[in-house]
């Protein structure tokens, strides 16, 4: 797709994957053996740290690629959990509601969920108006620590300093056409943040 933009580096096959981590694994262990020696009985470890030990043998590994598109100083930048984007019958509905927007795909920044720390990075060094996450996936990886994806689901939370918008997606509103409401209601309060539908 034009402009679609996708990480160069290859991605390692899930046996050196696993013989890396058993290296690690190892030496985590010997760390660990050590420290207890010591007398040290809790070892606290980074969010993203926790995130990554919590994902091993889950079938996380599908979007095994972070892919993006659109302006880098977009207003509006999208977390999509399923990473189809504007493609087959999901992204169909979810062109049109950002036509209901005044939006434009080619207006927005989105994004997967394949790589929490680019998404952090590039809200840190670009940061959007607001954040619409679609699907428990993209909020759960949007939430801070101490937050529930679905207590917040839409309402405004704050990742990264910008507010977020928890929202269902489009592959849910397909299944059940019933909650296409709360999401134009939840759209309604990211125009208002990020100004859009005035002199557009």
């Amino acid at each position: 797709m034009p402009g679609e933009a996708v990480s160069n580096e290859a991605f390692p096959t899930p046996e050196q994957m696993a013989a890396e981590l058993r290296d690690i694994a190892t030496d985590l262990s010997q760390v660990l053996t050590y420290q207890q020696s010591l007398g040290v009985t809790h070892l606290a470890v980074k969010e993203n740290t926790f995130r990554t030990i919590t994902s091993w043998g889950t079938a996380a590994w599908k979007h095994h690629r972070f892919i993006s598109q659109g302006p880098e100083n977009a207003k509006i930048m999208i977390v999509d959990s399923k990473g189809s984007f504007f493609r087959n019958t999901s992204g169909q509905l979810l062109v049109k509601i950002l036509g209901a927007m005044k939006l434009t795909p080619e207006e927005v920044f989105i994004c997967n969920t394949a790589d929490p720390d680019r998404i952090r990075d590039r809200v840190a060094a670009c940061p959007p108006s607001v954040i619409i996450a679609l699907g428990s996936g993209a909020g759960q990886v949007l939430c801070e620590p101490g937050e529930d994806a679905k207590a917040v689901l839409g309402q405004f939370h704050t990742f990264c300093g910008v507010k977020v918008m928890p929202t269902r997606h489009p592959e849910e509103l397909l299944a059940d056409a019933s909650l296409k409401r709360g999401v134009w209601e939840n759209m309604q309060q990211v125009m208002a943040l990020a100004g859009l539908g005035h002199g557009r």
